[in-house]
């Protein structure tokens, strides 16, 4: 079974309003995530730092509305919170403002997580994405909790504590258009280079 959790307790700084519920060629940034993850997972749970009525609409069978369960800061407490509810054994990590799902690029993670905790993409520079990714949900509850309590509540902080984790190269994914897979839509000028693709 695969659930996925739509990240989306971010601040939206830079983009100067929550962008979740901004318009992309006419639809909503989180509405592209739903509609996307909706076809693939099991369950899908939306993670926010405080309940906003806007997201309520969005909640069905299998879809629920999360908050976090801390007052620190971090998208880590979200997922935290996120897998508390969740039955599925593996857990695709979304971000709301990226609004492309891949249904091939979601089966290649989750085929390629048998054997280990996690999978997450490592890029050219050596950095890695902790989101787009795919946790073992009860291994990652497990570590979620040891880092939060400590202190620690960055994604990548997971991925680093976790025994057992795959880091796949993006280049060594042979998916068609699998670069939308990565669009993040962080200012108004990201949204507007997308909106005229």
């Amino acid at each position: 079974m695969l659930g996925a959790v739509i990240l989306a307790g971010g601040k939206s700084e830079r983009f100067g309003t929550n962008k979740a519920f901004a318009l992309l060629k006419g639809k909503e940034i989180i509405q592209w995530s739903i509609e996307g993850l909706n076809e693939i997972a099991q369950e899908i749970v939306i993670s926010v730092k405080k309940i906003d009525e806007r997201y309520k609409r969005f909640v069905s069978g299998k879809i629920k509305l999360v908050e976090d369960l801390y007052e620190l800061e971090g998208p880590l407490v979200g997922l935290y919170s996120s897998l508390l509810s969740m039955n599925s054994k593996y857990v695709y990590i979304h971000p709301v403002d990226s609004p492309y799902i891949l249904k091939d690029y979601i089966m290649y993670m989750l085929e390629s997580i048998k054997g280990y905790n996690a999978c997450a993409i490592k890029f050219e520079d050596y950095s890695f994405d902790p989101t787009h990714s795919i946790v073992n949900k009860d291994i990652a509850l497990i570590y979620s909790k040891k880092l939060i309590e400590e202190g620690y509540t960055s994604l990548k902080s997971l991925f680093l504590t976790m025994p057992n984790v795959r880091f796949i190269k993006k280049s060594e994914i042979k998916i068609k258009d699998v670069d939308k897979v990565f669009v993040n839509i962080n200012t108004k000028e990201d949204l507007e280079i997308e909106e005229f693709k």
